[in-house]
């Protein structure tokens, strides 16, 4: 039968195909943390591989890095000596300037500081000739240079709350959205404070991976809502004191002034960040000191650090470990190049879209019945088209549309039909294989019945001997015959049994058709069917790649099955198990039916009778483990002759 579409594999596609999909799409938002590392992951690699220019460099990063502390000294610095670095930076220019430094104790390098101690732990009151009022305390000197030389922000390091709440932003911004929350804040000391411009927060989160990609721009905190460190430089130089929340097509979007900054559902900014260094400008701090001339970039600058000792590093996609002065540098950079990446706050419609597409696209292939060369270029090229828009989307309009949940739901999907394909395939081919056996063993049944009408006295001798050999087998087969443990043997031989005298075809009617005794003669011409039947199926089986046990038995039948155990049978005198069993086994059955059964030239011996000449030929004529299995077996042998009596 031909291997087509049935209505069973129709059934099974559509059940299949649908009820997956459905899955798939309930699976998607009960496992939106399953996939995140990886499309976190996934959109980090595909922005620093991307072609991006930073633009022009508009934030300058004073940086208090290796060179710096080994030519002014190790840190703390002294803080006259950041004083200092304001001043002279004042001198060059008149950006935002933003303190990537928390000043949460008091510098015990002041004079005041050290004359108290002093005078509490040895009672000594120190006096000091020849300095300045002003340069008696040294955050006092700093908290007047903060308030001379505006605008300066400062930082702060906020406690997050243990667990995950969130909370509405109250009336700081002009309307309502969740934003994390925070137990406490690490705040300057008052005197450095209060002469701040404003204060951000400095925290950093990573994702679950590790690596940091987003920052949040806002927190909830016991004191009311506060900017991060970032916004707050924002706000400063748009001299914004509130800042608004707005609702876009992609999601929320914060406005400080001419600046627009797309968050996520948890008020998060995600970082675009450069396989390079070159988003902005940096400059050691002590050749600042020095008085060096240098142009800074407008219209921000930090004043961080990036020397190793002060560990102030995280893990970023584009780099092992970025000072946190850089995380800074590079989310101004994004910002006021409009390079932020947007993650649109209808994700999960975006994953649940996809997958019907594309996944629906791959149940038409199959309820279609589309070739496996068709499909399989249809699934790749669909593949390829979504990593294309993914990949579009985030390099020209910097808009994250992963396809983290349909790529994979189409591949399982793919497999799933496969599977299915495969299984009716197999069954298919297990059904047209039976059928063609079947037709085989019917045409070497009509082949066998041909050369047996040639000799109308043994009508039901192809029946009797099949059934008798199949007896035979069977049973040596459960009694562990060594030479009977095949799984296919019994089946083989019984299919092969009806040739075993097919080399009949080839003798005259004048001998095979004689009624009376043949001479020796005619007798020489009989037994060459022997050697004919074998040749005849041997020139079949040199005609196949590899011939089947049923072939090989019936060679080995209708060559042997004249044999003797003792050596005296024919064509090739035999002996012991050096005749094939499949042999030795039809030689029992063959003479057993020829005793039986009625010749013009003798009458049919009764069962007993047969049954005794075969016994008295145990080790003679016969195989003694055949015998055996004949004598166990009587009644069924007896039966078999009944049900295909000669008529």
């Amino acid at each position: 039968m031909p291997v087509t579409r049935s209505k069973e594999k129709n059934r099974a596609q559509y059940i299949a195909g649908i009820a997956f999909t459905v899955a798939w799409l309930v699976f998607i938002p009960l496992s939106k943390n399953l996939f995140i590392n990886a499309e976190d992951r996934l959109q980090s690699l595909i922005s620093i591989m991307l072609p991006v220019q930073p633009g022009e460099p508009s934030v300058a990063v004073v940086d208090i890095d290796d060179s710096s502390l080994h030519t002014v000294g190790q840190w703390p610095w002294p803080r006259y000596i950041l004083g200092n670095l304001l001043n002279a930076l004042r001198r060059h220019s008149t950006q935002v300037i933003g303190l990537d430094i928390l000043f949460s104790e008091s510098d015990r390098t002041s004079l005041d500081y050290i004359r108290q101690r002093y005078k509490t732990e040895f009672g000594i009151d120190m006096s000091y000739i020849g300095v300045p009022k002003g340069m008696l305390d040294n955050d006092a000197y700093l908290a007047s240079v903060l308030r001379n030389k505006r605008p300066v922000v400062g930082s702060v390091q906020l406690k997050l709350a243990h667990h995950h709440d969130t909370t509405l932003i109250p009336p700081y911004v002009t309307a309502n959205h969740i934003v994390p929350q925070a137990e406490s804040i690490i705040k300057n000391i008052p005197i450095i404070n209060d002469a701040l411009t404003r204060n951000g927060f400095v925290n950093f989160f990573n994702n679950q991976d590790g690596i940091l990609h987003s920052i949040p721009m806002l927190i909830d905190t016991p004191e009311g809502v506060l900017p991060s460190f970032t916004l707050a430089m924002l706000m400063e130089k748009e001299h914004v004191s509130k800042i608004k929340i707005e609702d876009s097509f992609w999601g929320c979007v914060i406005n400080v002034g001419q600046y627009k900054i797309p968050i996520d559902n948890e008020g998060r900014a995600w970082l675009n960040f450069y396989p390079n260094d070159n988003n902005y400008v940096s400059v050691p701090a002590a050749a600042i000191l020095a008085g060096t001339p240098i142009t800074l970039p407008e219209p921000f600058i930090l004043i961080g650090s990036t020397a190793a000792a002060l560990h102030d590093n995280v893990m970023t996609p584009s780099h092992r470990n970025t000072p946190g002065v850089g995380i800074h540098a590079t989310l101004l950079n994004n910002i006021i190049n409009n390079q932020l990446i947007i993650h649109p706050v209808w994700i999960l419609n975006w994953h649940e879209l996809t997958c019907i597409l594309l996944l629906g696209l791959t149940n038409i292939l199959y309820f279609k019945s589309v070739s496996f060369a068709q499909r399989t270029f249809t699934v790749l090229l669909s593949v390829l088209l979504a990593f294309a828009v993914m990949v579009g989307a985030l390099y020209f309009y910097n808009i994250w549309l992963p396809v983290i949940y349909c790529i994979p739901g189409m591949l399982i999907l793919t497999f799933i039909h496969e599977i299915i394909e495969y299984i009716v395939l197999r069954k298919n081919l297990s059904i047209w294989k039976e059928d063609l056996e079947n037709t085989n063993h019917a045409l070497l049944h009509a082949m066998a019945a041909i050369c047996d009408t040639r000799d109308p006295e043994t009508g039901g001798h192809i029946s009797r001997t099949q059934h008798y050999v199949k007896c035979l087998a069977e049973w040596l087969h459960e009694q562990g015959h060594p030479e009977a443990q095949s799984p296919f043997f019994v089946d083989a031989l019984f299919h092969a049994a009806p040739l075993h005298d097919v080399g009949k075809v080839a003798i005259p009617d004048s001998i095979l058709l004689k009624p009376g005794r043949l001479t020796v003669e005619e007798f020489n011409v009989i037994k060459s069917h022997t050697s004919i039947g074998k040749r005849l199926l041997s020139d079949t089986a040199d005609k196949l790649r590899e011939p089947g046990i049923f072939l090989r038995c019936a060679i080995d039948i209708a060559g042997s099955h004249h044999e003797r155990w003792d050596g005296k049978g024919y064509p090739e005198g035999l002996t012991g198990t050096d005749i094939p069993f499949s042999a030795r086994v039809m030689a029992v059955a063959d003479v057993y039916d020829a005793l039986i059964s009625n010749r013009v030239y003798k009458e049919g011996m009764s069962h007993e009778q047969a049954a005794a000449i075969i016994a008295e030929n145990s080790g003679l004529q016969f195989d003694p483990s055949v015998v055996t299995a004949f004598l166990h077996n009587g009644e069924t042998f007896q039966r078999i002759s009944t049900l295909f009596m000669d008529e």
